[in-house]
């Protein structure tokens, strides 16, 4: 029972993330300067990985149908169920956060500020932390090797850009941006 909910779960935390995000962008400032491109090459990789993950081709596992390094029990799926939700809560509240400064792409928004309120208190980067946590709950449920592989290009991916935006974010901010990322770790508190 609680195998076929996470299933559901799963796409209803990741479609709701991607949904808030989407909607919320209108009404953002204009763009000020961009960051770059290579980032771009990350997500098309990242797409491709999850059309392949999600993509039902064998019979073994409930969702994707991949092979498993173990079959999904109901703690697995309820640890997964975990990880998502608090990737949706952390996504949320970080978007929210930023307000009008946020862009899908590294930018420097016009009028742009420093956020350092809410998650931004914790960690530079939330939303990608939200990301992380979002995606580790179908990998730890799927529990494959591809997954896992899927899960190590996400956080390549969000380190590259995230190395993009604290470039640009540096050169917006050079004495407050410095600091900040002094006391503050990129993506998991306490930690990095």
């Amino acid at each position: 029972m609680l195998i076929n909910f996470t299933g559901i779960f799963i796409i209803v935390c990741i479609a709701l993330a991607f949904l808030y995000i989407g909607f919320k962008a209108f009404g953002n400032k204009s763009i000020a300067r961009s960051g770059g491109w290579s980032w771009r090459i990350v997500v098309v990789v990242l797409v491709i990985l999850a059309l392949r993950l999600f993509t039902p081709l064998r019979a073994q596992h409930p969702l994707t149908g991949s092979f498993t390094l173990t079959p999904p029990t109901s703690i697995i799926g309820l640890i997964a169920d975990i990880f998502t939700l608090a990737g949706l809560l952390v996504t949320v509240w970080a978007r929210r956060t930023l307000g009008r400064n946020w862009s899908p792409m590294v930018v420097v928004k016009e009028k742009h500020e420093l956020v350092e309120a809410g998650p931004y208190r914790y960690v530079r980067h939330p939303m990608y932390s939200g990301f992380i946590l979002l995606f580790l709950g179908p990998v730890v449920w799927i529990n494959s090797l591809y997954g896992y592989a899927f899960l190590a290009v996400v956080l390549i991916g969000m380190r590259i850009k995230s190395l993009n935006e604290e470039r640009l974010l540096t050169e917006q901010f050079p004495d407050a941006y410095p600091e900040y990322k002094q006391r503050t770790k990129a993506l998991i508190p306490f930690v990095w």
